[in-house]
């Protein structure tokens, strides 16, 4: 498959050097927006690339791929081989986090308070009738990490989508800006929730647009989050395949069993 060009994104020499040998480097060691994370280097070369055929593949991951999907290049060559005409391909950790969570808003403002009802605000402004409430997302439409190969008019879409959140957090004038740029904790660091929310957009257009055709590498065997939802991997599996049959066949009793595991986590966690 010629037409696949997949990069890993550096910040520095030293990220540089630990740069798989495989990828096609991207540099940001200027990193002169770090406030924007990976948005600014992956927005950048869509903006000043010239994509070719919409049919072409892209990819953007980070240095820290291959340790958290255990994936080389060859092999996510050999999976996207298994569906060459998939228009997203999806390489997504943090099985965990992606299973135990109906959506990934949900999962995202567990950490980081106001991220569902900035988002909401963000999607009412430009027009997007979603209920965040009622979302479901799992495993066969779900990107963390931003792991995923995608063609070129998926990209443009996602550039798209982008664009009209970039420019209200960076007009200091709209009436979301201060709530995008809003510092949210990190582990030990403060990152803006518009990154969170710029992290969560594949996974937006892939749950609530049927036109895309998606090929999910299984998250399972891949990392895990370091979080305390970890331990239950049993309860990750039947989550995640519960919300796959409900959104296939819509009987209530799968979502009613997923909340009921859910339930019984929060209970083994102490959570209120």
């Amino acid at each position: 498959m010629s037409n696949i060009r997949l990069y890993q994104i550096y910040y520095s020499d030293a990220t540089q050097a630990a740069l798989d040998s495989e990828y096609w480097g991207l540099d940001n060691s200027s990193n002169t927006r770090p406030d924007w994370r990976e948005y600014w280097p992956i927005r950048n070369f869509l903006l000043q690339t010239e994509l070719g055929s919409e049919e072409n593949y892209y990819g953007f991951f980070s240095t820290k791929f291959k340790a958290r999907t255990h994936l080389a290049k060859q092999q996510v060559l050999d999976f996207m081989a298994q569906k060459p005409n998939a228009d997203v391909h999806l390489f997504s950790p943090l099985w965990d986090l992606s299973a135990l969570f109906q959506n990934v808003f949900e999962q995202g403002t567990y950490f980081h308070p106001n991220l569902t009802d900035t988002t909401h605000d963000f999607l009412k402004a430009i027009g997007w009738n979603v209920d965040l409430s009622a979302l479901i997302t799992d495993s066969s439409n779900t990107v963390f990490c931003n792991y995923f190969v995608a063609k070129a008019a998926f990209w443009k879409e996602w550039l798209a989508l982008g664009e009209q959140l970039f420019a209200m957090a960076e007009n200091p004038a709209h009436p979301l800006s201060q709530k995008l740029n809003a510092n949210s904790v990190y582990g030990e660091q403060t990152v803006p929730i518009k990154v969170f929310i710029m992290e969560r957009l594949a996974t937006l257009l892939l749950a609530t647009q049927a036109k895309w055709s998606i090929n999910a590498y299984s998250p399972f065997s891949l990392s895990s989050s370091t979080t305390q939802f970890s331990q239950f991997q049993i309860e990750a599996v039947l989550s995640d395949a519960l919300k796959i049959a409900y959104q296939k066949q819509a009987i209530p009793e799968y979502l009613q069993t997923f909340f009921h595991l859910r339930k019984m986590i929060d209970q083994k966690l102490g959570a209120k």
